[in-house]
């Protein structure tokens, strides 16, 4: 079994602890998270909650016998803006241009969660903000992961109407994560034996899935991601359910080449940042997480290179 860190202590009693902590604080920002055994899947909880509340949440960690490298996550800086935002509206949609009815959405920071809402059965999303002033205030679509790809995309000014924001979609199907190959809408995710999996905390059923679904932008023009950092000039993304999930050792991953990038091409890989502890990317930011190259009709990570958490992966060749 290898760890996160120097988290090495398996405790029932700190699960215990850190349920009581979920029920009677689920307004925190916190990142918490327990851990799986041996290629097993347990939950991390690093969704901010739904009130005003600030606070951080605890974590419950599993190590099992047996010395395996130490996986740290980066945690690198948020950007900072501090300010109280006021109505925020959308209308999500799927990558079909169908209403995203019903998917989870969240006026959240890095410090805490103003509201914790859902889109309208017409895709609509209406957030009154309010006094409370949070750290890099974000409108957060698509929790779960069962039913779509989660995104945070920075609020800019107090008063935002982010007009039509494209949402992902996720396969109806998927299958619980597994040493060995794991495989979904042509996307490949490959867990040594003996993978610790960290997921989050309150996904349940479904939402503990490995699903993926791929997107390409350059097909797609017209398909609008405001969480999409424009200066890098994405050609794909990949989205990887369930997301947030930290694995140690990291995974091999490849996908299909949707781009007819040329062989041989050298791929660099994005990760997008929903995250506020222990991540690798920026709140609302994205991040180089692993660098591929392109072998016929595959994108495939290189040798010795690894991703140690799924999420929505943005894809491009390196300039």
């Amino acid at each position: 079994m290898r760890g996160f860190g120097s988290l090495s202590v398996w405790s029932s009693l700190g699960v215990v602890a850190l349920a009581s902590a979920v029920t009677l604080g689920t307004a925190a920002c916190g990142d918490s998270e327990s851990t799986g055994g041996s290629g097993g899947t347990a939950s991390t909880g690093s969704d901010t909650g739904g009130s005003t509340t600030s606070g951080m949440g605890g974590m419950s960690t599993s190590t099992g016998t047996g010395a395996g490298p130490s996986c740290e996550t980066p945690d690198p800086a948020h950007i900072g803006n501090e300010f109280a935002p006021g109505t925020i509206t959308a209308l999500l949609l799927d990558q079909d241009g169908v209403a995203a009815a019903d998917a989870k959405v969240q006026l959240c920071g890095t410090d805490l969660c103003i509201v914790d809402s859902s889109a309208g059965t017409d895709g609509s999303v209406s957030m009154a903000g309010g006094v409370d002033t949070t750290i890099d205030p974000a409108i957060k679509y698509g929790k779960g992961g069962a039913k779509f790809a989660k995104f945070a995309a920075l609020v800019e000014s107090a008063n935002q109407d982010f007009g039509t924001i494209n949402i992902i979609k996720m396969p109806s199907t998927g299958a619980a994560l597994a040493d060995g190959a794991n495989t979904s809408a042509e996307v490949t995710v490959t867990l040594e034996a003996g993978t610790d999996i960290k997921t989050e905390l309150d996904l349940q059923g479904d939402d503990l899935l490995f699903r993926a679904a791929v997107i390409s932008l350059s097909a797609n023009p017209t398909l609008v991601f405001p969480a999409i950092d424009d200066t890098l000039n994405l050609e794909m993304l990949v989205a990887v359910s369930p997301q947030d999930t930290l694995l140690c050792p990291g995974a091999d991953l490849s996908f299909p080449n949707t781009e007819s990038w040329a062989d041989g091409a050298d791929v660099e890989i994005y990760i997008h940042g929903t995250r506020t502890f222990r991540h690798y990317a920026p709140y609302g930011g994205w991040a180089k997480i692993a660098e591929a190259t392109v072998n016929g009709n595959r994108v495939e990570l290189k040798a010795g290179e690894s991703v140690e958490t799924l999420g929505v992966f943005g894809a491009r060749l390196k300039p």
